[in-house]
């Protein structure tokens, strides 16, 4: 049995498991719980898993050193999750990667481990950390973009990190060209749709963004910054994060 992966996914459950018994109730269909667990392995939806299991397995591919195994699919009323494929693409998009190994999971669990010893609660900002502690989140954070460029979760850790240790530009550099490639390799060109923060597999491009725009801010940069913000609200209006309270 795979121990990393498996405690992996327990801490992946406890962060999902409020939400989901409050929308689906102590007895939830077999068709919810389906959709959860295939989120537990990073993976869009139950049907975009029984899509990929009918293809047979996916032929080995050498990973792109700029943006790993990250994919984009968009949500579609009639056929589920797809690939995109148009020109302002509408709907919802998701960023996931298609990889999920046990070294992932690894590096994933020390850096959640790092963040739960190094922050007074479960509430708490990067700023709340000794530098000494924001230190090792670099270089936690360096391993784990190392083993997958697309794991934006760590480059987001990593960005807010060097900003409180007062490297924004640093910071502003590695933030923008990872948000860049997003923007203009990954996600469909011109994408007028939306990408949820609701789902669990955008929340390391939004967070990304968010350090991002506090280091151009910390750069002195604040056009910069407030184009990436109001960018964040039209892709996601709820704003989860708070990108209208950063910029006027």
């Amino acid at each position: 049995m795979d121990l990393d992966r498996l405690n992996k996914r327990a801490k992946n459950l406890k962060k999902f498991l409020p939400e989901f018994v409050a929308v689906h109730g102590a007895t939830p269909a077999l068709s919810a719980c389906q959709e959860l667990a295939a989120r537990l392995e990073g993976i869009p939806s139950y049907h975009a898993a029984q899509q990929r299991a009918s293809s047979g397995p996916a032929p080995a591919k050498k990973v792109s050193s700029a943006l790993g195994a990250l994919e984009c699919w968009i949500w579609e009323d009639i056929k589920g999750w797809r690939k995109p494929r148009a020109w302002q693409e509408p709907g919802s998009a998701v960023l996931s990667l298609s990889r999920r190994d046990s070294d992932m999971a690894e590096i994933e669990g020390m850096l959640d481990d790092h963040l739960e010893k190094s922050l007074p609660g479960p509430v708490s900002y990067l700023k709340e950390m000794s530098p000494k502690a924001l230190q090792k989140l670099v270089k936690l954070s360096e391993k784990a973009r190392e083993m997958e460029p697309g794991f934006l979760y760590a480059t987001a850790l990593q960005v807010g990190a060097l900003t409180e240790l007062n490297r924004a530009e640093e910071a502003a550099w590695l933030g923008a060209a990872q948000v860049a490639l997003v923007d203009f390799q990954v996600l469909p060109p011109g994408f007028a749709g939306e990408i949820s923060y609701l789902e669990a597999s955008n929340r390391g491009y939004h967070r990304l963004n968010h350090h991002l725009v506090l280091a151009l801010q910390a750069c002195g940069r604040h056009e910069e910054a407030a184009a990436v913000a109001h960018k964040m609200v039209r892709f996601w209006p709820r704003d989860n994060l708070g990108f209208r309270l950063l910029v006027p």
